[in-house]
């Protein structure tokens, strides 16, 4: 994959959700030879994503990866908080363009909202160079688990990025991935998540364990397996579940699942 450097930097810049941007592009920004910086960067899409569409790419902005593009601003935005570049290589159809976003934490749940992003003289621009168009989004703001979807639309199509901006994987040492988690509904009272063991072998057996306040429930079970997970106690309003998978091999691995108002402090932008 190639990137062009002058348009696209800026327009990265500006574009970035959870986070205030300019969207002006001058006449000056826009790619000439003098300014125009070639790299090869393959990245294939990670686990956090659903592979929808090929002409999307997610990546992890992190302090390496901004300094070896030149975007440590964009790293520096919004501290304290991991970020993600959402960028459409394949911008659609024909103007007006507009970022548009649809997640679980919203008033109607099958509406899309406006996003903050380039402008749609920025797409175009960008469009006319052969060049891909994107934001940023910032974690804050964002539950553990919940899918988000990043919908670029025109005047006669659209493209979508479907991702976690806060993945919950339940992870070998190896990095190897065993288990899923999604967010299904955030309401306190009714936290639930389904769980996706997805790397354990057909006949591998092993003990599902569940710690939330004071219960515990346990199980043993065999091979792949997806589950509901409703990790509520009765009585309380907050708290957080300990989710463990344990092995004949004594190795045991564990994800954290928050449950009821614990998840407010999530949407507040407080952790």
């Amino acid at each position: 994959m190639q990137f062009r450097y002058g348009l696209y930097l800026i327009l990265l810049l500006s574009g970035s959700c959870n986070v205030k941007q300019t969207e002006k592009v001058s006449e000056a920004a826009k790619p000439t030879e003098h300014t125009e910086r070639v790299a090869e960067k393959v990245n294939n899409l990670p686990e956090y994503v659903e592979r929808l569409d090929a002409g999307v790419e997610v990546i992890a902005i992190t302090e390496q990866w901004a300094s070896e593009m030149g975007l440590m601003d964009l790293y520096l935005t919004d501290p304290g908080f991991a970020k993600w570049c959402v960028l459409f290589h394949d911008i659609p159809g024909s103007p007006p363009y507009a970022f548009e976003q649809k997640r679980l934490s919203q008033s109607l749940p099958d509406r899309y909202y406006p996003c903050p992003g380039p402008s749609s003289e920025n797409i175009l621009e960008c469009k006319n160079h052969n060049m891909p168009t994107g934001l940023m989004v910032s974690v804050r703001g964002y539950l553990p688990g919940e899918k988000v979807i990043i919908r670029l639309s025109a005047k006669d199509g659209y493209r979508e990025a479907v991702f976690y901006p806060r993945p919950l994987h339940l992870k070998k040492r190896s990095g190897e991935i065993l288990a899923k988690g999604t967010l299904l509904s955030a309401t306190p009272g009714d936290t639930l998540y389904n769980l996706d063991i997805c790397g354990i072998g057909k006949e591998e057996k092993y003990k599902f364990i569940s710690h939330s306040g004071e219960e515990i429930l346990s199980q043993d079970l065999k091979g792949p397996i997806q589950c509901g997970i409703a990790p509520e106690v009765i009585g309380l309003l907050k708290g957080v579940a300990k989710i463990e998978l344990q092995f004949d091999d004594e190795t045991s691995y564990s994800m954290n699942l928050p449950w009821g108002y614990e998840l407010l402090d999530y949407t507040l932008g407080n952790k």
